[in-house]
């Protein structure tokens, strides 16, 4: 999905972001940013954490990670919590996080994430 904000500018600025992030906090401020800087359009793609910046003639890219990727350089924005999510049916055996040890994790973006 790629979203447009365009008010006659003079640049565009291609990023590209994983759509929680779109949705959490970006597309929020977009507005405030634009009537602030009314010579810069924004043209956003909404992919998954996976990016070719130049195949897909980004400037930027907004992801999860630690910044260790091949070929781009990387600077911390902010960090993102850590909140584990499960079923109503796994949430009732649960009593203590140190619980979560038994369970399986199903998604995570780093090797030590489901350990802390």
């Amino acid at each position: 999905m790629r979203i447009a904000f365009s008010l006659g500018c003079q640049h565009i600025l291609n990023i590209g972001v994983v759509d929680t992030f779109a949705t959490g906090w970006l597309l929020e401020r977009l507005e405030g940013f634009t009537a602030t800087h009314p010579h810069i359009a924004f043209s956003v793609s909404i992919n998954n954490n996976r990016v070719d910046l130049a195949g897909e003639a980004l400037l930027y890219s907004i992801r999860f990670g630690d910044g260790a990727w091949h070929r781009a350089h990387a600077e911390q924005l902010m960090r993102a919590p850590l909140t584990p999510l499960c079923s109503p049916s796994v949430a009732r055996r649960l009593r203590t996080p140190q619980d979560l040890h038994h369970e399986v994790s199903l998604r995570s973006y780093g090797p030590d994430e489901w350990r802390a």
